[in-house]
């Protein structure tokens, strides 16, 4: 039998959205969030406890990838 091993993580918590924040950021219901959750078709997220967070990076990484058409130049 193997030793399973735990990867030490660090994580800023400055940086993480509750699901409440999530919802305000891309309009949605709290229950739609849980769906992809469990259906693992969503943002990767993290629970303390009871409570699920998302990473701020991993949500400007998905509203950037939904840009489309050519970008305007500043």
């Amino acid at each position: 039998m193997t030793k399973k091993q735990n990867k030490a993580v660090t994580v800023d918590l400055n940086q993480l959205l509750t699901v409440q924040e999530l919802c305000e950021i891309l309009h949605c219901h709290p229950v739609t969030l849980c769906y992809h959750r469990r259906n693992n078709t969503g943002l990767p997220f993290m629970k303390l406890g009871r409570r699920v967070y998302y990473r701020r990076a991993d949500v400007e990484a998905l509203l950037a990838s939904n840009f489309r058409g050519v970008p305007v130049a500043a």
